[in-house]
């Protein structure tokens, strides 16, 4: 899906319709997640299969913001994702300013760096979450303060959920992870949270730590 001698991606990799990219495939979702590094970080996207992106970790890792679209339909994504060393944000998208939609997640998040998330590290730049459900189990070893939640790690801007529901866990084995939250870790700006829920498993040290934190 890219040029092997300038790397960047191939325009005509999944094909479009109607301004959306139609992926199929964990490569084609990859691509995707390359298309935002190099700078497009309006597109938009739709899943038109369950797509397992275990082999691949997180589909945008450079601290760019995706402001534009993935529209799941209703399909599965499964992921495995490990903290990379003094970068913070292990979640499919590190940063998201744009929309998720209509998407399952499910597999599991191994976070030793902050602000965990099984959808968004941070969000920002009025990010929106909708009709997605999640049963990732984001497991956390982060000594002190990791600001993980359910869906988000931390809100930066004004974001908004509705619809949703977190049914995985959240875990620190040791209780050695503090200040996590239920959907989001930690709200710096205005999160409006509407017809979601949580009723996954939240184990972390009680310090700071908030289940119903918005």
């Amino acid at each position: 899906g890219a040029c092997q001698t300038c790397g960047r991606g191939d325009p005509h990799f999944a094909p479009e319709e109607n301004g959306y990219y139609m992926l199929a495939s964990a490569p084609q979702l990859r691509w995707f997640g390359n298309l935002i590094a190099q700078g497009q970080t309006y597109a938009k996207a739709k899943l038109t299969e369950d797509i397992d992106f275990t082999e691949y970790g997180q589909i945008e890792t450079t601290g760019t913001y995706f402001n534009g679209e993935l529209d799941g339909q209703n399909h599965l994504l499964t992921i495995h994702i490990e903290s990379v060393p003094d970068q913070d944000g292990p979640a499919p998208f590190r940063c998201l300013g744009g929309i998720v939609r209509n998407l399952r997640v499910s597999g599991d998040i191994n976070a030793s760096t902050k602000y965990a998330g099984s959808i968004a590290g941070h969000t920002s730049n009025e990010a929106v979450i909708e009709n997605c459900y999640s049963d990732v189990n984001i497991v956390s070893t982060l000594v002190g303060d990791g600001t993980h939640g359910g869906f988000i790690g931390v809100v930066d801007g004004v974001t908004s959920m509705n619809g949703c529901m977190f049914a995985g866990s959240l875990k620190s084995p040791e209780l050695v992870t503090t200040s996590c939250g239920g959907l989001a870790g930690w709200a710096n700006n205005t999160f409006t949270v509407t017809n979601s829920l949580l009723i996954g498993d939240v184990d972390v040290s009680a310090e700071s730590s908030y289940t119903n934190s918005p």
